[in-house]
């Protein structure tokens, strides 16, 4: 039996179909379209963000009825948590596309991208899901989760603050990696093995250090040491947006907020104390998924105690 869901966050729009047979899950379609619905957002979407966004959910939603993969879970994260005007983005995707949106608290966000991966590999882990509005850290084992945090700091909202010239200055990425690890300092480390990325800032690295267009089966578990992600933050500052743009496996319209996730991740290797990170392909929109076929509510694997 098939099943899909939509996971609409602040920078992208992503589309999973999955194929669920005795155990075995089998993907189909993972894709996404970068919509920015949080560009230049101070605390309403902008009225062309919000028609690309819901454009590209009704066509999704069309995909997923065509390849026989039923209604989506549509789910929505830190830019509709965030928006004052989501009330108008909601009715205006349920007028025209016929769907209503979970939208996620940033406990819920960590939690559904922590299982897209923790239930594949038999260690204690460390899961960051670096996103357009926010970025989770979470750890444990399994389903067994002890520790999850959500912090406001994004790929777009830390580019919209504080890279303010093209290529950017070393005033204003210094600036952004202070801030990044003041934010940091004020929560706990969380211990694991290994730590492992997800999101488009994680994968897009991926895709330039092998030299390739993304592919979801080359890039799936290779490891980038915290030296390289370094390397690449050199090279994004050296670089103006249309020369990044031009560079191998970089995403369609990442190149202007890559600096801002590729900052995140090399502040976080650090502080965590890790000297690399495995990448996955995993997040939320798998999540929610393995859920709906597995049952079991979120919070019942969390020890509350350990987790903010």
């Amino acid at each position: 039996m098939r099943y899909s869901s939509i996971d609409i966050g602040s920078n992208s729009v992503l589309f999973t179909c999955i194929e669920y047979d005795k155990g075995n899950i089998q993907v189909v379609e993972d894709v996404s379209v970068i919509t920015g619905l949080s560009r230049g957002m101070k605390e309403t979407f902008k009225d062309d963000a919000i028609e690309k966004t819901v454009h590209a959910v009704c066509n999704f939603k069309e995909k997923a009825e065509r390849t026989g993969c039923g209604t989506p879970v549509v789910i929505g994260t830190m830019a509709l948590r965030r928006a004052k005007n989501r009330g108008i983005f909601l009715k205006r995707l349920k007028d025209i596309c016929g769907l209503n949106v979970r939208i996620l608290s940033g406990e819920e966000e960590g939690y559904y991208s922590f299982i897209s991966v923790s239930l594949k590999v038999k260690e204690r882990i460390i899961v960051v899901d670096i996103g357009g509005g926010s970025t989770e850290i979470v750890s444990g084992i399994g389903r067994s989760i002890d520790y999850i945090r959500s912090i406001p700091i994004g790929a777009v909202s830390l580019y919209e603050r504080f890279i303010k010239n093209d290529p950017p200055s070393e005033d204003d990425v210094n600036k952004m990696l202070l801030f990044i690890e003041s934010s940091l300092d004020e929560i706990q480390r969380p211990y694991g093995e290994r730590i492992i990325g997800i999101g488009g800032t994680v994968t897009t690295l991926a895709a330039i250090h092998m030299g390739k267009e993304y592919s979801r089966e080359a890039i799936e578990g290779i490891y980038l040491e915290r030296d390289t992600v370094e390397k690449m933050i050199e090279m994004f500052m050296a670089k103006n947006s249309i020369e990044r743009r031009r560079i191998k496996g970089m995403e369609k319209e990442r190149e202007d907020i890559i600096l801002a996730g590729t900052g995140i991740l090399y502040t976080i290797l650090n502080w965590a104390g890790f000297d690399g990170v495995y990448v996955s392909t995993g997040g939320v929109r798998y999540g929610v998924l393995m859920e709906k076929i597995e049952g079991g509510a979120y919070d019942t694997h969390i020890q509350k105690d350990k987790a903010t």
